[in-house]
């Protein structure tokens, strides 16, 4: 039998779990009906997987479905939200079986069972290249944006960089040797696995925030400019793989972690001195490795403090999967 579009309807509504809150009143449908939620405000997102681009060398499309649903996810958890649930958008390339299909399906669902949410219907259709649009809706009484930044205020994230900095070092050059711990960095790359919900714990301290997935230089630019302040970057934290394996490759591991990452799916925010304290323990109690890398200060631009002087970041990163 001919896989359609029909088919592929009847496999997600097999896979894919709903929501287990904010329910559709007409279940899974071309369109979606949710019972009003009580709170002040709704967060929307929307990501596209496009496997052109996305698809890196070796991924399954088991891990391509899983993180297209963390792309999704992280804008809403970076601002404060949880999740209602989502919708979602298949563009299949006219070669796919059904098996494939199942495949990328399958991903989707172990995600959204690992973070807790659901799908409330979509759309299907074929084309020639695979595109995974992830439609996501959250709520929250209180939402913390890009441009809430004040000089004094400390920078914070939640991880290290360096492991997609490495991983598409490899994937994509030429000619490197596989280094020790690379399966890790892969891994790590093809299945992205942010603790997004242990974000709620700390978001409420922040002042701005944005989720790192455009590369760390870039992330940092779009919330100074949308705070209209500038930051100092005082230290990079580098995974100890990713660093060994760049060193190992001749690269500059931080140069390489500040520009040639993205999806690294980490938190990054600015937070008042005076709330640092609470905010580091809170994060701690959940088993979040939340530190300080820099500070905010009124002067704009991006920079990073080293051993010469002050060093300008350029505004340079992960551009539609381009490096700009």
């Amino acid at each position: 039998m001919a896989l359609d579009e029909f088919r592929v309807i009847e496999l997600a509504g097999k896979l894919l779990p709903r929501p287990g809150g904010a329910r559709s009143v007409l279940g899974f449908d071309d369109a979606v009906a949710v019972e009003h939620v009580h709170t002040r405000l709704m967060v929307f997102n929307v990501d596209c997987f496009d496997g052109a681009s996305d698809l890196l060398p070796g991924m399954r499309l088991r891990d391509a479905g899983w993180t297209a649903l963390v792309m999704a996810l992280s804008d809403v958890f970076a601002k404060g939200a949880e999740p209602l649930g989502c919708l979602l958008g298949l563009s299949l390339p006219s070669s796919y079986r059904e098996a494939e299909v199942v495949e990328l399906l399958k991903g989707l669902g172990e995600a959204a069972s690992h973070y807790g949410v659901g799908f409330w219907g979509g759309d299907t259709g074929f084309s020639d290249s695979l595109h995974i649009s992830v439609f996501a809706a959250g709520a929250a009484e209180r939402v913390v944006p890009r441009s809430g930044a004040r000089p004094g205020d400390l920078v914070v994230t939640t991880g290290v960089y360096g492991v997609t900095s490495a991983a598409f070092k490899y994937l994509l050059g030429r000619g490197l040797e596989p280094c020790r711990g690379l399966d890790s960095l892969l891994h790590r790359t093809y299945r992205p696995s942010p603790d997004l919900r242990a974000w709620l714990r700390v978001t409420k301290y922040l002042s701005s925030s944005i989720d790192c997935s455009d590369g760390l230089a870039m992330s940092l630019h779009l919330l100074a400019e949308e705070s209209g302040v500038g930051i100092i970057l005082e230290r990079v934290p580098l995974d100890p793989v990713a660093e060994e394996c760049l060193r190992g490759w001749g690269f500059d591991p931080v140069s390489e972690a500040l520009y040639s990452g993205g999806e690294e799916f980490e938190l990054i925010g600015t937070i008042s001195p005076e709330l640092w304290k609470a905010a580091r323990r809170e994060a701690a109690e959940v088993g979040l490795d939340l530190r300080v890398i820099g500070r905010v200060v009124e002067e704009g631009g991006v920079f990073l403090e080293a051993t010469g002087g002050r060093v300008e970041v350029k505004k340079r990163g992960w551009v539609h999967s381009s490096r700009a």
